[in-house]
């Protein structure tokens, strides 16, 4: 249920209000605490404040990298195709074609990965574990039908280029899935408005009231959580994976 409301657009709207609820309430409580009595620092705001940035600033590592694997998966896919396209085009006519046109299949599919449906991940990722099957049996067949050494040795280069091209496919899907657990977003989700209360209460406990270090945590709070959700849903964020590399293999392969 968490992670489900986490990954709606509600969840931007609904935190950024409670953020700001929660300063406001930081500074109403210090409103009234100052008429009654004087504050004293007791040295440790500032450690604790800097206990969530350490909780912030790991949640956007996190996310950060998980975006940037999914980045070189695509690289490293993208260089196992070509290899596999110029490794092909030392073999028959016939051979070529069929890799040509596989590569064609498997690029199309790939390219509708990450349409913003969470279902789609799946169904593109078993599309493409059919066509590279398909042409695994090729592959297969063809090697038993031709056993010249010459042969032999540029497929044992093209199954190299084949394996690394399933290797990083099913990396690249795996990892869309791979998210920041749900029990650490609402962690630091908790924690944000902890830190907003606590803020507002510094702000508004001096003689006069501080609102623009108020105004300030809002703003860098709250844009710092969209870009971590985002970072961590890549089938409906903003900040996708770069499929510029696969796709200028796929109009050489296409020319």
């Amino acid at each position: 249920m968490w992670q489900s409301f986490l990954d709606s657009t509600l969840y931007n709207t609904v935190f950024t209000i409670g953020l700001v609820c929660a300063v406001g309430a930081g500074i109403l409580f210090a409103i009234q605490f100052k008429k009654k009595k004087i504050w004293e620092s007791t040295g440790v705001e500032s450690a604790v404040i800097g206990i969530f940035g350490l909780i912030i600033s790991f949640t956007f590592l996190q996310s950060g990298n998980a975006h940037r694997e999914r980045s070189v998966f695509i690289h490293d896919e993208s260089s196992a195709v070509d290899r596999l396209f110029r490794y092909s085009k030392q073999m028959p006519d016939s051979f070529a074609l069929q890799t040509k046109t596989m590569l064609i299949n498997f690029l199309d599919n790939q390219f509708s990965f990450n349409k913003k449906q969470l279902d789609n991940g799946k169904l593109v990722s078993d599309n493409g574990g059919k066509i590279l099957s398909n042409y695994w049996n090729y592959l297969t067949q063809y090697r038993n039908q031709h056993t010249s050494p010459i042969v032999t040795v540029q497929l044992d280069k093209i199954n190299g280029a084949f394996d690394n091209l399933k290797y990083s496919t099913t990396r690249h899907a795996f990892s869309f899935a791979e998210r920041t657990p749900a029990v650490v977003m609402l962690l630091l989700t908790i924690t944000s408005m902890l830190i907003g209360f606590l803020v507002g209460f510094m702000s508004g406990v001096k003689k006069n009231i501080h609102y623009l270090v108020a105004v300030i945590y809002v703003v860098i709070i709250s844009m710092v959580m969209m870009v971590i959700r985002d970072l961590n849903d890549p089938f409906r964020g903003l900040i996708q994976p770069d499929y510029l590399d696969l796709r200028h293999n796929y109009e050489i392969i296409k020319n």
